[in-house]
C-alpha cells in the first residue's frame, strides 16, 4: 500500500510537472526525452489513467474502460496503446521534438482506438473491444 501511494504521488507530481513545462500547458518530446525510461512509464501511464477517470467522470464509462482496456490490457491480453505510443514517439522525434508534445500523442492515440459515433454508443460497443 505504501508503494502504491508513493507511485500515487509521484505521477501525480509528474503529471502537474508536465502541465508547467512547455507554453501551452505541454510537455515537448524534446523535455520528455530528458526524463528517465521509468520516469517517462510513469508519466505515460499516469496520462492514460487519467484521461480514463476523466472520461468515466463525465459520464462516458465506455470510453473510460476502452482507453484503460486500450492501453493496460485486461487479465489475459496485453493492451495495443503502449507500443502505439511508443512508435508515434519515434516518428514525431524524426519530424520535430520541440513542436510535438507527449499529451498531444496520447490523446490523439486515444482519440483514434476509442472515439465512439452515436451509433456505437445506443448499441453497446466500442473500439477498444474490437
Amino acid at each position: 500500500m505504501q508503494i502504491q501511494r508513493q507511485f500515487q504521488r509521484l505521477s501525480m507530481c509528474l503529471f502537474l510537472y508536465a502541465l508547467s513545462t512547455s507554453p501551452g500547458a505541454a510537455l515537448s518530446l524534446e523535455e520528455f526525452a530528458k526524463f528517465p525510461e521509468d520516469q517517462k512509464g510513469q508519466l505515460i501511464s499516469a496520462s492514460v489513467g487519467m484521461a480514463a477517470y476523466i472520461a468515466a467522470a463525465d459520464g462516458d464509462v465506455q470510453r473510460g474502460r476502452c482507453i484503460r482496456r486500450w492501453y493496460f490490457g485486461t487479465a489475459d491480453k496485453v493492451g495495443p496503446g503502449g507500443e502505439a505510443i511508443a512508435t508515434e514517439i519515434t516518428v514525431a522525434e524524426r519530424i520535430d521534438p520541440k513542436k510535438f508534445h507527449i499529451q498531444g500523442i496520447i490523446l490523439g492515440l486515444l482519440e483514434r482506438a476509442c472515439s465512439l459515433d452515436a451509433d456505437d454508443r445506443r448499441s453497446g460497443h466500442d473500439a477498444g473491444g474490437r
